[in-house]
């Protein structure tokens, strides 16, 4: 992995698992990446992702309060927020 990539990566998560969000927490700061925001929320998703551009983003498929991963996705592809 190329640190100086991973270190100047914007990464966000979406998950409300929050034993899933420190596994991937510590994962991605052993390979490097230090530039990390957590949202457990399409709502708070869309919310950030209109705010700032993220480089890399993971969200979970299965999101049980409210719309799943795809329709994320597809929310984000749709309004043209992805470069």
């Amino acid at each position: 992995m190329n640190s100086q990539l991973a270190k100047n990566t914007k990464v966000l998560i979406v998950d409300d698992q929050a034993l899933a969000k420190g596994y991937l927490k510590y994962s991605l700061e052993e390979l490097g990446f230090n530039d990390i925001t957590y949202v457990d929320k399409i709502n708070l998703a869309l919310n950030t992702i209109r705010n700032r551009r993220y480089d890399l983003i993971i969200c979970s498929y299965n999101l049980k309060r409210e719309q799943d991963g795809y329709y994320f996705y597809d929310e984000i592809k749709t309004n043209g927020e992805l470069p």
